[in-house]
């Protein structure tokens, strides 16, 4: 009886984080410039979802957030940045990919740039890979720095999240901050 009711919560859970992927991916994918200009997107934040009450304990982690499943749908990825050669900061990225269609949604918590530097994303093949493609500034909203990247095509191929610092308004990247794995 227990085990069911585990069961259920997992689904229902599952079920949740999928319905606001798939919402969030829609909203992507409606963008026909590549980089969102809604102010509802720009701000969307990635929040865990907290327990309802104390006594609520099955799937919640020891620190009260939810457990991200690991049964995503094909094409899914809900991936952490982490910090890199000594910087600091970090970011949460959903992105979807179904071999036709590239979204991606990151926030970043990082130290605000000095002035006429800016935080940019890339997306990469591999870690190895100097040949990073842009996706675009971060622009910082409530406190976070984030982007919203839309686009058709297949990019199965690229398995590397970046976010470098630039220091001027060069194509090519210049100080990796923040990177993960697809």
């Amino acid at each position: 009886m227990i085990i069911g009711k585990i069961n259920k919560k997992i689904i229902l859970l599952a079920t949740a984080i999928v319905v606001v992927c798939l919402v969030a991916v829609g909203i992507l994918v409606a963008n026909k410039k590549g980089v969102s200009n809604n102010p509802i997107l720009d701000r969307a934040k990635f929040q865990t979802l907290q327990s309802p009450t104390e006594n609520s304990q099955d799937n919640i982690s020891a620190t009260g957030s939810a457990q991200i499943p690991n049964n995503l749908p094909p094409g899914v990825s809900i991936v952490t940045l982490r910090a890199v050669n000594g910087k600091q900061g970090n970011a949460s990225v959903i992105a979807v990919n179904d071999g036709k269609n590239f979204s991606l949604v990151l926030e970043a918590t990082l130290a605000d740039p000095s002035a006429g530097q800016n935080y940019t994303a890339w997306i990469a093949k591999s870690s190895t890979s100097a040949d990073l493609m842009m996706l675009g500034k971060l622009e910082k909203n409530d406190g976070k720095y984030s982007i919203s990247f839309s686009k058709t095509g297949d990019f199965t191929a690229y398995k590397l999240v970046v976010v470098t610092l630039q220091i001027d308004n060069s194509d090519k990247p210049q100080t990796r901050v923040l990177e993960g794995s697809l």
